[in-house]
């Protein structure tokens, strides 16, 4: 193999190793991207379920509420009946403290809260559904590019056990080269030796 070919080919071994420390370098960047967005994820999930249990407790204490002042009511009606007599207030509703009012009112709110917490809830499985997806995604998106990432490295160590190697056979060639010259020199030497004697020999005859 000629001096030209050989860099030739150390020039090619070298630009693919260019080539394959680049896309190590993007896909390092991708898989640090996509980690902080897995991350940026989690958080948002659990800031959610935060945000939700909180919530959950708060209408929890507002319907324990609600169901406290349903029992007074209930208490005070039955107060009421037995302290007016069978002929007061026979009909409930023409109490002045409307009581069965209070009392349907206050069952009315419970079942809003509570239809209000069935749909908070649906909406946080779907939400939740639509983060483990997207959670999902980024986790298999980083695996892939994980594996990549191991294939480029592998293929830039291969590059550079064929740049050793081509290296170590340039070196070869180079000492071969100066022991040629070398060579070369020690003949030429000779010839004008041999040269110079056979003009003597020529001179004298």
């Amino acid at each position: 193999m000629s001096t030209a070919e050989d860099d030739l080919s150390n020039s090619t071994l070298r630009e693919q190793r260019l080539a394959a420390h680049s896309a190590e370098d993007n896909i390092v960047s991708k898989v640090n991207e996509l980690s902080t967005a897995l991350l940026d994820t989690s958080f948002n999930i659990h800031s959610l379920n935060s945000k939700i249990q909180a919530y959950h407790h708060e209408q929890n204490a507002a319907v324990e509420m609600l169901k406290e002042n349903l029992d007074v009511c209930l208490k005070h009606i039955t107060t009421g009946k037995s302290q007016a007599g069978s002929t007061e207030f026979s009909n409930p509703h023409e109490s002045p403290t409307n009581p069965w009012r209070m009392v349907r009112d206050k069952e009315t709110s419970i079942i809003e809260l509570e239809t209000k917490n069935q749909h908070l809830k649906a909406k946080l499985d779907v939400v939740q559904q639509r983060l483990k997806e997207k959670s999902d995604e980024l986790s298999e998106r980083l695996a892939e590019c994980s594996k990549r990432l191991a294939e480029r490295e592998r293929d830039a160590t291969e590059y550079e056990e064929k740049l050793h190697i081509a290296e170590k056979k340039l070196m070869e060639q180079q000492r071969l080269a100066l022991r040629a010259s070398s060579q070369l020199r020690d003949v030429e030497e000779d010839c004008e030796k041999q040269t110079t004697r056979a003009r003597s020999e020529l001179e004298r005859l």
